[in-house]
């Protein structure tokens, strides 16, 4: 099934991540599996990457790691020499950490703009306050906010985030692959981790 670790400490954090692909049109990734892993520092600012790595099904794992004032992005093997680079200034948050930015601050009130790596490339993302939601959970309801990324012409995937009103966990994340699969790909909390 799907799961998270989420070891989170004082200064460092490690979040393991295990999805289900779910498609809409194409059969090819039905049933694979999204493997995430993200290992980083926790600052007064919240969660900063260190390294992301991903999987989709069977593709090549990609890998992004933070060197100095550059991510490098890697294919199969860090080992190997990088297939791109991007300057990197500030923060950056991956996949994984972008569902758990809040933990113990406020939920932005609005819309927020965060830079973000999918272990290809590093995209701004701009995530939308949406409605509360009564979310069912771990057996019982659970107040929870949806967050939503625009979409443009040149970035037309989509990604949402259900965070817990309390906690601020991403209680449920979709993923929209870009349009040339047709597929989403659903993470949801099993329970809410322990801090």
């Amino acid at each position: 099934g799907d799961t998270e670790k989420v070891d989170i400490r004082k200064d460092q954090y490690h979040i393991n991540s295990v999805g289900t692909l779910g498609s809409v049109l194409s059969t090819v990734l039905a049933d694979q599996k999204l493997l995430r892993d993200s290992v980083g520092a926790i600052s007064k600012d919240g969660m900063l990457t260190n390294t992301y790595q991903e999987k989709r099904g069977n593709t090549d794992l990609l890998i992004a790691r933070v060197e100095k004032s550059i991510v490098n992005f890697y294919k199969v093997s860090s080992r190997t020499p990088p297939v791109g680079s991007a300057p990197y200034t500030g923060r950056l948050l991956d996949m994984v950490t972008v569902g758990y930015q809040f933990i113990g601050r406020d939920l932005p009130a609005k819309s927020i703009v965060l830079p973000v790596t999918d272990g290809r490339s590093i995209k701004t993302y701009t995530l939308v306050r949406g409605e509360p939601w009564d979310f069912p959970f771990d057996g019982g309801n659970v107040k929870a906010v949806r967050y939503y990324k625009t979409t443009s012409k040149d970035d037309t995937a989509t990604f949402e985030i259900w965070f817990s009103e309390k906690e601020h966990v991403p209680l449920h994340s979709v993923i929209g692959l870009n349009a040339q699969y047709g597929a989403t790909i659903q993470v949801d909390l099993k329970k809410i981790p322990k801090f």
